[in-house]
């Protein structure tokens, strides 16, 4: 009788922790795990940035499903006539140009997505 009482602890114990925590602990990333293909990506952020101001451009990836993630880990940025964090989308415009560019791209399961926004600069602040 005290191994059954032992065998139904555990199960116990696992229930609690999926209940707790999700199906996603236990099945996360394991061998065999697939994960949604990238249909798409969009750059969100502003359309007019005032050189010398920061401004936050997120990375949208949508996923076939209707699924999305913003900036998912590994999204890379970069920027003409500005400068941006290469992973975190603070971008500030130089001053004296009019028009500044910011690209972001992003890789998932050998599929590279990349995305694109020109941006409308405004005078120095």
């Amino acid at each position: 009788m005290k191994n059954s009482n032992s065998w139904l602890r555990m199960v116990l114990a696992l229930v609690a922790v999926l209940v707790v925590a999700g199906p996603g602990l236990v099945l996360a990333a394991g061998p065999g795990t697939t994960y949604p293909k990238i249909r798409s990506s969009v750059i969100l952020g502003p359309d007019k940035v005032t050189s010398g101001q920061t401004n936050t451009f997120t990375l949208r990836v949508n996923y076939v499903g209707g699924t999305f993630a913003d900036n998912p880990s590994g999204t890379t940025f970069s920027a003409i006539n500005g400068v941006v964090g290469s992973t975190n989308g603070m971008f500030t415009a130089d001053s004296g140009v009019s028009k500044a560019k910011v690209t972001a791209t992003y890789t998932q399961d050998g599929i590279t997505t990349t995305a694109s926004k020109i941006l409308i600069v405004t005078g120095p602040v």
